[in-house]
């Protein structure tokens, strides 16, 4: 049977395919040529000889190549890109310099044959000729409006700044729809501080320049928030708002990111904004719980609140309780006032009390009845009612299926296994964590796993790690001077254990919940010199570096800790939060 021209190219073509991405480009090339003579009109077959030929260094043959087409298509420009391209592989410079410009004067007003030619030079890097290919297609088009974004996008790849965000925004000011599109383009390269701040210059020069179009006022924020600025993005929001005679809505956004990121100062002026527009508006309600949110994050991340501070932050929550009721739309409320009484008033039974409460109310989703079942087994821990609180982990993991709640019900039970000195059953759902969806929980479970599996494995007693877990639970109890009594212990009876940095970190954590910041400092001193090989030796810099900063006010010190650990241990899930510190406290965002 004789088998048809068509298959038995197309059996050619193949074998040259597969030389080719073996590498084997002799080979390639001889088959491409006999296609190619047979079919010189496939773009296909000419690529792959070209490349073929270029690969194995035989420019007489590209040159000849790329010529026979420029005779033969005479419009089509990216062959005489070819051409000098061959020229540059070669080692003449001048004349492919020659060529690209004999393709840039060849151009003509065909956004086909601009975008093909623009394309070209990109694809063999010449990134000035396609900017210039892009721009003079511009003025042959007679267009002011066309290729900008393209533009922006070469001289971006160039690091050409100052250009780059020029085009880009030229871009904006007629494509105000596309603001994603460039926030999506620019996302990635904020980190770099010199395109930060020719696009925060830049946008503040369009904003005087073109005061109606909101576009770059949006940027703006965006660009202040991405890098922090929330009290800048604040004033730009609230202008806008006023500008526009607005609903708050975007400050409350701003506000709520605020928030989000720990800025507290700014957040609560925002959430104020909005409140004071007064309760007619749709957002007073919602301002009205972000400002609380905000109020007593604010307070607990602090170090030096009273208990007064706390009583008056519950009285807040009490009036807005008051105010809009305890119903389905303020359990998220009820669920903050409980966690007040709780860690910070030490009032178990009144927070216990709230949420008993809260869960009678009807209509409630499942979602939120996990919440307050979560919450509320956590304070029945607190309160030393473990089966109970055991029950209500359960029940969440029975009832949240296909949602990340379960994860944190089955995290919590594991921690009580372990909290009971059952480090084996612990230990089996902690394997099950450790892929997680969540990265928090997953963090958490391979911690106490790798925690419980080490020191299980060093000792031939579990002694030592029953007794630091009982001195944990007493310490999650608020019982805090039997929990150090305890860590102490260990240390008396088993001298020189690997236990001991663990244990001073405990101690530290501890004296920071105590307020006792010197004391803290201490023990996290005493894990960096004498335990550098420490799995946890990051988290004590970091802790070191924020009580620095914030109880210490040793500016120094604490850029000091933190640069230890963005150096030295750059996997760290800490050096996120602590490059960030770092850079604030040396000013970047100023």
């Amino acid at each position: 049977m004789m088998i048809s021209p068509v298959i038995a190219q197309d059996q050619e073509r193949s074998l040259a395919l597969q030389y080719y991405q073996n590498e084997d480009y002799e080979r390639a090339a001889e088959i491409f040529e006999r296609l190619y003579d047979k079919e010189p009109g496939s773009n296909f077959l000419y690529r792959y000889l070209f490349n073929s030929y270029i690969l194995l260094k035989d420019y007489e043959k590209a040159e000849k190549l790329t010529q026979r087409n420029i005779r033969r298509n005479r419009n089509e420009l990216n062959f005489i890109v070819d051409l000098g391209y061959v020229y540059i592989q070669s080692g003449q410079s001048d004349k492919a310099k020659s060529q690209f410009d004999r393709a840039l004067n060849a151009l003509t007003a065909d956004e086909r044959q601009i975008r093909s030619l623009a394309n070209s030079f990109n694809g063999i890097r010449e990134y000035s000729y396609a900017a210039e290919t892009y721009i003079k297609g511009k003025e042959l088009l007679n267009d002011d409006k066309r290729f900008n974004f393209e533009i922006a996008g070469i001289y971006l790849r160039k690091d050409n700044f100052s250009k780059s965000i020029s085009f880009y925004l030229e871009h904006l000011r007629h494509n105000p729809n596309q603001i994603q599109q460039l926030k999506n383009t620019l996302q990635f390269r904020l980190e770099e501080e010199n395109l930060s701040r020719e696009l925060r210059q830049q946008l503040f020069g369009k904003i005087q320049q073109h005061p109606q179009q909101l576009v770059f006022s949006d940027m703006l924020v965006w660009l202040l928030i991405q890098n922090k600025d929330f009290s800048a993005a604040f004033r730009q929001v609230r202008a806008i708002d006023r500008r526009l005679n607005e609903d708050g809505k975007r400050v409350l956004e701003l506000a709520q990111a605020a928030s989000a990121e720990e800025h507290y100062e700014t957040a609560i002026e925002a959430f104020q904004y909005v409140i004071d527009k007064g309760r007619d508006f749709r957002h007073y309600r919602s301002a009205r719980m972000g400002l609380l949110s905000a109020m007593k994050d604010k307070l607990i991340s602090s170090l030096d609140y009273t208990s007064e501070d706390v009583e008056k932050l519950d009285e807040a929550y009490a009036e807005y309780l008051q105010t809009f009721g305890t119903n389905r739309n303020t359990i998220s409320t009820v669920l903050e006032r409980s966690e007040i009484h709780a860690k910070y008033l030490y009032d178990l039974d009144r927070a216990v009390n709230m949420l008993e409460e809260v869960k009678k109310l009807p209509g409630i989703d499942q979602q939120t009845e996990a919440s307050i079942k979560l919450q509320l087994g956590d304070y029945y821990v607190m309160r030393g009612n473990v089966w109970d609180a055991s029950l209500l982990y359960s029940q969440v993991e029975k009832t949240m299926r296909n949602n990340p709640m379960i994860e944190e019900a089955r995290f919590k039970n594991a921690k009580l296994s372990y909290f009971r000195g059952d480090f084996e059953w612990a230990q089996t759902q902690l394997k099950v964590l450790k892929s997680a969806t969540s990265n928090f929980i997953s963090n958490d479970a391979i911690e106490l796993y790798v925690f419980i599996r080490d020191h299980l494995a060093l000792d031939t007693t579990d002694t030592p790690i029953r007794m630091y877990a009982e001195a944990e639970l007493l310490h999650l109890q608020n019982r805090n001077e039997e929990s150090i009594a305890q860590l102490n212990l260990i240390n008396e009876v088993f001298p020189n254990h690997s236990l001991a940095p663990d244990i001073a970190l405990k101690i530290a954590d501890i004296k920071i919940s105590q307020r006792e910041y010197d004391n803290a400092m201490q023990q996290l001193e005493y894990v960096v010199m004498n335990y550098p090989e420490f799995v946890k030796v990051d988290k004590a810099l970091f802790q070191l570096g924020y009580v620095a900063e914030n109880y210490a006010k040793n500016r120094e010190k604490a850029l000091e800790w933190y640069e230890e650990l963005i150096i030295n241990h750059y996997g760290s899930i800490y050096v996120v939060e602590a490059r960030k510190r770092f850079r604030s406290l040396r000013g970047d965002f100023n």
